[in-house]
């Protein structure tokens, strides 16, 4: 391509051979007003506007300006081109460069005529980096057999081992074939390309433009670390070294070699992550870490700092001849120890009093256990100061245990000394021994009879006095009763005050039930808090044994201080009756039992008679409970599903799964009923797993469906709380696909007190995703500081908290306290048996989150809820809620 020739131009511009680089005005014609030209080219603006041009064409010796294309204003001009020209432009040029067609990204030349003198000019655009678009540079007295004389120098490369290439113009001008393979492409398909086109990212390539520009200003030479991309897309790093074909003539262009670096940089990434692993371990271990050498502190970790109350820089700043423990009035004797450690090449252990320099919780002094590894041969300890590691740990805890322990002993030695004062004395009588002898004799027929705590006849005696006194009974005529007695909530009383609490009560109990007996009745302990009582020579049996166990009840619940806690409880009593209600020692035991069972049925603290009813109800037990065994086989349970509703715009966000037994003779069988009857016999296991596995295939079945994707709630008993729950949930989730985030697992209000391995059990499910939510809540002993400990997200407030939420204003306090309590430990909140709207209106006004409740529906069988979840969805998408 050749520059066209223009009349009307100050000089005659020859003819630019074809072939020759172009791209000098690609963005259309400039001005030419040399005038303007002039003016627009002050030194200051030169110097801001290209500094780095200036610092690298001014030194050369032939003429160079630097042109603004965007502006049509000279910005620089060396010293050799103000010398020759002047410090603008030639006009002849400008107007040569204005009237030539070029190819973008390519150089031109041509000749000019300036008076009496013709010019070779060449020109060269820097458009290729982005910091420069629009800039051209000017360079005359370039004779073309000279530049060519250079590059044709330049084949030499083409040999090379190693990949080079000649850049020109930004523009890759040669490259040799080691090139082409390293950049996977084809020979000569690199030609002419922009450099640019190299770079992986064209901002960081900007960047490095500007660096090697200087490096080339400065040095003549370059280098450079690029992340490069070949044409599959496919990226690697390469390290870049360049420099100038000729320095004086920096427009003949300059030559590169490249070498792939990728694995240096991933060496190097991988040196950086293992650095800040590094410093990771060593910022948050428990212990401190510090590296000294003589008396200096090279390094030392957070921790360490921490102990002596200072911060990293501070400690670093002095010397250990500061510090107390391995230094201060301590240092000669550590660096005896010091030294006698590196000669044996063993580590150093020191334990020392430490001054904080500012209390640290609380605490001005620490005791700390200094472990030293020497960081050096023994054979060269003689003539090296060595490095030493130091670990630092605090033992204070530890060291006021010692005390303790110290003075324990000093204690159990005094009282070793009285002890054997004592049996010197009791050895010195030896006529008392067999006094001795008898009593622990005494003693020991007196424990196989009676019972540890209470001291109580036990089981045994006990059976052996019923079995004398039916005896008599039955030969004189006579009635006889037999109470069981039993504490009401014992239980839950054990479990939240303690077992040593439950121990106080059942003495208490026991003393305050013999205390109200005849002088030949008899009382035993069965165990736990079940006792048994036998009333022998009855002369009105009903109306003595009623007023008796009215006493005992009385009794009872007189209010009981223990450990300094005023408690109030009650007890049951089931009552069987000789020979009414049984004529054998057996028979009669096993009634009052079911009298017992009647009494707390009846509302416990009170009592009860053996009826034939509840021999009728236990027989009616057995076969329920065989009939649920067979429950499963039988395929005679069901899962109902009762949706929870948003209040806030009326979305279907979950459903609860409700388990239901339909009895072939019996028909549905209430949950109440059976429920209970599961926990107490072993079954709930199996039932829970099934109504977990079938809810988990039912909920993945309406999402593939599209009916429904939301949350499926499964209760969860108490007795399922096992380690291997885990593994039944796991199990479930990867037969049915479902995900562990739309599993709800509800339990009830005694986990709260749950131990050790029941809260590791249920952070294991909330750590696989699996949501906890507290059923019931409100109704039971409710331990709040465990509603933090245990991963519980949801609470559900129960409806009998709920019924009267918009009639009575008691209620309504505590189901708004519960529900902020919630939110503020970042629980959701689901109100249970909203019936009416008004109950709904009030809990929204709580800002309670979801509802359920017969108000929306009662449970429904899946083939029922699937049209009115479907009904629902439609509403909702056609904004009617």
């Amino acid at each position: 391509m050749t520059a066209r020739e223009d009349p009307d131009a100050e000089g005659s511009a020859a003819a630019l051979p074809d072939g020759a680089a172009s791209g000098v005005i690609p963005r259309g014609v400039p001005r030419t007003d040399s005038r303007a030209l002039s003016g627009a080219c002050a030194p200051s603006v030169r110097e801001q506007t290209a500094p780095s041009l200036a610092a690298f064409f001014g030194p050369l010796p032939l003429a160079v300006w630097v042109y603004d294309t965007l502006d049509s204003q000279t910005l620089f001009a060396n010293g050799a081109a103000i010398a020759a020209i002047g410090a603008d432009l030639p006009d002849a040029i400008v107007s040569a460069m204005a009237h030539a067609s070029f190819t973008s990204g390519t150089e031109a030349r041509g000749t000019v005529v300036l008076g009496e003198s013709s010019y070779e000019f060449h020109t060269t655009t820097l458009d290729h980096w982005p910091s420069y678009q629009g800039i051209v540079v000017v360079q005359i007295d370039v004779l073309r057999s000279e530049t060519a004389d250079v590059l044709d120098e330049l084949d030499v490369f083409s040999a090379l081992p190693v990949a080079a290439m000649v850049i020109r113009g930004g523009r890759i001008f040669r490259a040799n074939e080691a090139f082409h393979r390293l950049f996977h492409v084809e020979n000569s398909a690199l030609l002419g390309a922009t450099t640019a086109s190299l770079a992986a990212d064209a901002s960081v390539y900007a960047a490095l433009g500007e660096s090697v520009l200087r490096q080339m200003a400065t040095q003549g030479h370059a280098y450079t670390e690029l992340a490069a991309r070949r044409p599959d897309g496919s990226r690697f790093w390469v390290a870049m070294t360049g420099r100038l074909a000729d320095r004086d003539r920096p427009l003949i262009g300059s030559v590169w070699t490249a070498t792939d670096i990728s694995e240096d940089v991933s060496r190097r990434e991988l040196l950086g992550a293992l650095h800040d692993e590094h410093d990771a371990l060593l910022n948050h271990g428990s212990f401190g870490v510090a590296l000294t050498h003589g008396d200096r502190i090279e390094r030392c970790n957070r921790r360490f700092a921490e102990l002596y109350g200072s911060s990293i820089d501070e400690l670093l700043a002095c010397s250990t001849v500061d510090l107390d423990g391995f230094g201060g009035a301590s240092l000669p004797e550590v660096s005896r120890r010091v030294r006698e450690a590196v000669s044996r090449g063993e580590p150093v252990k020191i334990e020392a009093r430490v001054r904080s320099r500012n209390a640290i919780e609380g605490r001005s002094e620490l005791w700390v256990a200094f472990t030293g590894k020497p960081l050096v041969r023994p054979e060269d300890s003689a003539t090296i100061v060595p490095r030493i590691v130091w670990l630092a740990e605090d033992i204070s805890e530890r060291k006021e245990a010692e005390r303790a322990l110290e003075a324990f002993q000093v204690e159990l030695e005094r009282r070793i000394e009285e002890r054997t004062n004592e049996l010197e004395q009791t050895i010195e009588k030896l006529h008392h021994e067999v006094e001795t002898r008898r009593r622990a004799e005494q003693n020991a027929i007196h424990i196989a009879n009676h019972d540890a705590l209470t001291g109580l006849p036990n089981r045994t005696f006990f059976e052996d006095r019923l079995t004398h006194a039916l005896a008599l009974a039955g030969a004189g005529r006579q009635e006889l009763a037999l109470f069981f007695v039993d504490v009401d909530h014992f239980k839950h009383i054990n479990d939240t005050l303690g077992h040593s609490f439950g121990d106080r009560l059942v003495q208490e109990v026991a003393a305050r039930v013999r205390a109200c007996l005849r002088e030949h009745d008899t009382i035993a302990r069965l165990g736990g808090d079940e006792f048994v009582v036998l009333l022998p020579s009855l002369a009105d049996g009903t109306k003595d044994t009623s007023g008796i166990a009215e006493r005992m009840l009385a009794a009872v619940a007189e209010p009981i201080v223990i450990e300094g806690v005023r408690f109030e409880t009650t007890a049951s009593i089931g009552i069987a009756c000789f020979p009414a209600d049984g004529e054998d020692a057996i028979t009669l035991m096993r009634h009052a039992d079911l009298a017992l069972y009647q009494a707390k049925d009846q509302g416990r603290a009170g009592y009860s008679y053996f009826a034939r009813s509840s021999a009728d109800a236990l027989n009616e037990r057995v076969s329920m409970e065989q009939d649920l065994r067979h429950a499963l086989a039988r395929n005679e349970l069901r899962l109902a599903y009762q949706p929870r509703i948003a209040l806030q715009d009326g979305r279907v966000l979950g459903l609860e799964a409700l388990l239901r037994w339909d009895h072939p003779t019996l028909g549905a069988v209430s949950p109440a009923k059976f429920v209970p009857l599961a926990e107490q016999t072993g079954l709930i296991g199996k039932l829970g797993e099934w109504a977990l596995r079938a809810a988990c295939h039912q909920a993945v079945a309406w999402g593939k469906s599209g009916i429904f994707n939301g949350v499926v709630a499964v209760n969860v008993s108490a007795k399922q709380l096992q380690p291997g729950l885990l593994q039944i949930v796991e199990s479930a989730l990867a037969e049915s696909g479902l995900p562990p985030g739309r599993l709800e697992l509800e339990i009830t209000e005694t986990v709260l007190a749950a131990n050790e391995g029941v809260s590791e059990l249920l952070e294991a499910l909330a750590y696989r995703g699996v949501h906890i939510a507290l059923d019931d809540f409100g109704t039971g002993y409710s331990n709040l500081a465990a509603l933090q400990r245990l991963p519980i997200s949801v609470l559900k407030i129960d409806r009998s908290l709920v019924s009267n939420i918009d009639r009575r204003q008691g209620d309504a306090i505590i189901a708004r306290a519960m529900i902020q309590l919630a939110h503020t430990l970042e629980m959701s909140v689901i109100a249970e048996g909203v019936e009416t709207e008004a109950q709904r209106d009030a809990l929204r006004d709580f800002d309670c989150d979801e509802y359920q409740g017969y108000l929306f529906t009662p449970p429904l069988a899946p083939a029922k809820l699937e049209p009115l979840l479907l009904a629902h969805a439609a509403r909702m998408a056609a904004g009617d809620s």
